[in-house]
């Protein structure tokens, strides 16, 4: 026993459903000599976004009266949630001044809607409350409201794409929750956080909504999958929370006969400090149809600033094996000496390469631009 409170309480939790309630004022063991009222919360308001919990409540209940007669006996707490705002099995602990605290934590909530009525509170001396105490059942009104999260809409995106076109793009809105901070579009693999191979995604937030852009990297002919994501932050009344929607994708690749082979993407334009040692390495792909064969692949230099006349680097700034690299500084004689770097500007090449399938020969012609900076 605990001030005057039996220590074997037993809190019974039905959720969305009926509760029990109604039963006599039989006064044996004290059933009517005791009574029971709730001393908080008065009510429950509160606001919360689509697929998050609500916040915790604790429901502080007192009684009164001659307490020592339930000594020894079972005290069933049957708390009934209509609209399924809490989770089973709340956390019951004692308080000074006969006091009880039901502890009940926030269910997540699925979709939008407001909801208004009251969870009810049987305090009984039997599971089925037909011996329920005075002032029992207690009752705490609620109004709740559940904002919309994400607005998309998430069915299988479908593009079909012919091997040898521009980039193939998909772009759809995406609505957006109150108080939203951020908005991110990431393509991913099947598995969900893997970076795709094949697209890519952006978002830019324009008021409530969003627009998500996709672009589906060229590849060879043949049916590649993956999925878009869509993560938003919002700072909402419960604080920060976020919000995911994923949205599949099936992109299809048709062959076409007459492009043996292409480049992707048709030009590079990168940008360097003159101070960098760094190399820059641009996502510049060689895409050929099965049976197509690499003849030469070299780098052309074009036109570089004036002041860059008679540089040794002038015309080998750029290699293609083992991977296109660019760079504006060269080590000299290892690193025993500073490293030997272009003067600021533009400089301008171009990479031929040279592809055949044993019919014909196809020169495939990329135009490259590279600024080095201060």
């Amino acid at each position: 026993m605990r001030n005057g409170l039996v220590a074997g309480v037993l809190a019974v939790f039905l959720a969305a459903c009926g509760g029990g309630g109604g039963g006599g004022g039989d006064d044996e063991g004290g059933v009517s000599s005791v009574h029971v009222s709730l001393l908080s919360p008065t009510n429950i308001v509160q606001e919360v976004y689509e697929g998050a919990p609500m916040r915790t409540v604790t429901l502080t209940g007192t009684a009164t009266g001659d307490v020592a007669s339930l000594s020894g006996r079972t005290l069933y707490i049957i708390v009934v949630d209509p609209d399924g705002l809490f989770q089973p099995n709340p956390l019951i602990s004692f308080a000074p001044g006969n006091q009880v605290n039901v502890v009940m934590s926030g269910a997540i909530q699925p979709t939008p809607r407001h909801v208004t009525g009251s969870l009810t509170v049987n305090v009984c001396l039997d599971a089925a409350c037909t011996q329920p105490l005075a002032g029992s059942p207690l009752h705490v009104p609620y109004d709740v409201t559940v904002r919309a999260g994400l607005n998309v809409d998430t069915s299988p995106l479908a593009m079909a794409y012919r091997f040898g076109d521009a980039p193939a793009t998909r772009s759809f809105p995406v609505g957006l929750p109150a108080n939203v901070t951020s908005v991110i579009a990431t393509a991913v693999q099947d598995d969900g956080f893997s970076p795709s191979l094949y697209a890519v995604a952006t978002a830019a937030q324009g008021g409530a909504d969003a627009l998500v852009l996709v672009t589906f990297t060229p590849a060879l002919p043949g049916v590649y999958t993956g999925k878009i994501r869509v993560d938003a932050s919002v700072n909402g009344p419960q604080g920060a929370a976020s919000y995911r929607a994923v949205i599949p994708f099936n992109y299809t690749v048709t062959d076409n006969a007459a492009v043996l082979a292409f480049y992707y993407p048709p030009q590079v334009v990168i940008s360097t400090f003159a101070s960098s040692t760094a190399a820059r390495f641009p996502p510049l792909v060689l895409l050929s149809r099965p049976g197509v064969s690499l003849v030469s692949s070299v780098v052309e230099y074009l036109t570089f600033p004036p002041m860059a006349a008679g540089h040794p680097n002038v015309n080998g700034w750029m290699s293609l094996f083992p991977l296109p690299s660019l760079s504006a500084c060269f080590f000299n004689n290892g690193i025993a000496l500073p490293p030997d770097c272009l003067p600021t500007g533009l400089y301008t090449a171009r990479v031929r390469t040279v592809v055949t399938d044993g019919v014909q020969q196809v020169d495939l012609i990329v135009p490259v631009a590279m600024t080095v900076e201060p």
